[in-house]
């Protein structure tokens, strides 16, 4: 018997190429499936970031309600269509991205999306890492400009009310940590690769 298929969840982090690589997946769709990958086109979400400015793709966002537990029927919906598009393509592996997923206000519970995600394969997460000072920098930049909920302090009232939870990362990954079995979470560093010729 073969091995399973591979389910690679793309989480972010937040401000580490996250958008720039989902639009690198989604022009070269057709190239990825000729490689046995599917980037689903369940689950994609465009959305106007802000007024007067055009739609944006906002990966697997679609995800996001249902990986939390909060929508069981959505959530088969999503897995039935994950699968039925992956049989249409004659692919292996399937490809999910949304940074939503491991937003630190409504993150999805790991054990939710073994639950909905696991029957269709092998669940690997994948985190894309900066340096905390830049992450929290680029961070803050972002949230300025999120329309829901407005940022309305400087960086250093942003710093001491909830920096520190955003840039705590052993707590926020230890739950995904403990969900999957040792080796299966895949860790990138975003400053290597924004180093790395090409």
């Amino acid at each position: 018997m073969g091995q399973r298929p591979t389910i690679w969840l793309h989480l972010g982090l937040h401000k580490t190429g996250t958008t720039f690589l989902q639009r690198v997946f989604l022009e070269n769709r057709a190239w990825l499936a000729g490689q046995g990958l599917l980037f689903p086109e369940t689950g994609l979400v465009w959305q106007r970031l802000n007024p007067g400015s055009p739609d944006a793709l906002s990966g697997h966002t679609l995800f996001r309600v249902p990986l939390r537990g909060d929508n069981d029927e959505l959530a088969g919906v999503l897995a039935d269509s994950l699968a039925r598009e992956r049989g249409e393509t004659g692919t292996r592996d399937i490809l999910i991205s949304s940074e939503t997923l491991f937003n630190l206000r409504t993150p999805a519970r790991p054990e939710v999306v073994e639950r909905v995600l696991g029957p269709l394969g092998e669940v690997r997460p994948v985190f894309y890492l900066r340096r905390q000072d830049h992450y929290l920098d680029s961070l803050y930049r972002e949230l300025l400009g999120w329309a829901n909920p407005r940022i309305t302090r400087g960086i250093w009232g942003f710093l001491a009310n909830e920096g520190a939870d955003w840039a705590d990362l052993e707590t926020r990954l230890a739950p995904w940590l403990d969900a999957f079995p040792p080796g299966a979470a895949v860790f990138r560093s975003y400053d290597d690769a924004r180093a790395a010729p090409g």
